[in-house]
């Protein structure tokens, strides 16, 4: 669907070179809810632009739907870029037109007869739940009614591609979770992928199915969000994954390591069935180890149970290296901490 292979971007200013975008490899496919998350700079934006050829790259290219864009000739672009829907911040509606205009106009330019138009909205204005509110002026709006308003405006040309820039970064967290929920029942609905660009690892964590954590125009980690979410590898990843799930012994309960040979500490992370299953207390009965829970926390994350524990387990080695066995044999992943 859509595919960056060693794409850089570089900006020429004043005599200054800013490189946007380093070698950049990602892999979107059909249907997917794709996060591409990183800080103020990390060159998210700039990523989306190549996508939707408001910018063109340095170098590598940018493949949409099997074809390389820069191939195609200004006719095939504007074609492309039908089936590319933008969502943006700061709404971009037309504060002189209508609720029905500001969602018509893709339609006009399209050159679509008043019929087609006129149901067309109609149904949008059904689906973002804002039937009533045709007549009215963004003015009118309160901020999230805003965004479903040019949600709708996106979809106006059927597009396979949303693209989300920061779309919920000015909504407060009860909207905000209305318009995610809303932006996966379209994406399911009308197997239309998403790509959500994004500061807040909550926006990944509620929508997403995959995600890329960029920093300094590098991606610096991609993959399944379970995935990342459990077993973070870059420190800007662990940074964004701690602001919602704790995964490691607070300092300040027991810093050191247990003085006592016979006591070591594990660290062990429960998926879906497993975080409900009484694991701990069957090996502790089975091999007679004494244990101790020192931290445990769970979270959901696209439906699926994500948990954490350090526990402290009490016996010989050879005991000890059986009870581990076991935990995961019952499909709990185990390490050992310090």
């Amino acid at each position: 669907m859509i595919e960056l292979h060693d794409v850089d971007k570089v900006f020429q200013r004043k005599g200054i070179t800013t490189r946007a975008l380093n070698n950049i490899n990602l892999r979107v496919e059909r249907g997917d809810i794709f996060g591409i998350i990183g800080y103020s700079g990390a060159g998210k934006s700039t990523l989306v632009r190549l996508i939707n050829a408001l910018e063109t790259p340095s170098a590598g290219e940018v493949v949409i739907n099997g074809q390389a864009i820069g191939d195609f000739n200004s006719k095939q672009l504007r074609e492309m870029k039908k089936d590319i829907g933008m969502i943006f911040q700061g709404f971009n509606l037309l504060e002189s037109k209508t609720v029905w205009k500001n969602v018509a106009i893709p339609l006009i330019l399209a050159g679509k007869s008043k019929a087609f138009i006129a149901e067309r909205v109609k149904e949008l204005l059904q689906l973002v739940g804002l039937g009533d509110r045709a007549g009215s002026y963004p003015g009118e709006l309160s901020g999230g009614q805003k965004q479903r308003v040019g949600i709708a405006r996106a979809l106006a040309t059927n597009p396979s591609i949303l693209l989300c820039d920061e779309a919920t970064s000015a909504l407060d967290p009860q909207t905000t979770g209305q318009i995610l929920m809303l932006l996966k029942r379209i994406s399911h609905e009308f197997n239309v992928t998403l790509v959500l660009i994004t500061h807040e690892m909550s926006v990944i964590q509620k929508i997403c199915n995959k995600v890329a954590v960029m920093e300094q125009g590098r991606i610096v980690e991609q993959g399944n969000v379970i995935d990342v979410f459990g077993h973070p590898q870059h420190p800007t990843t662990l940074n964004f994954v701690r602001t919602l799930v704790r995964d490691s012994l607070p300092e300040s309960i027991e810093p050191h390591s247990p003085a006592n040979n016979r006591v070591r500490r594990f660290r062990l992370e429960f998926v879906a069935e497993t975080a409900g299953q009484p694991v701990i207390y069957q090996m502790s009965k089975a091999f007679d180890l004494e244990f101790n829970i020192l931290f445990a926390s769970m979270s959901e994350i696209q439906d699926t149970v994500l948990g954490f524990m350090i526990i402290q387990l009490s016996g010989e080695a050879e005991v000890l290296r059986a009870g581990i066995a076991y935990l995961q044999q019952c499909g709990v992943r185990v390490e050992e901490v310090q």
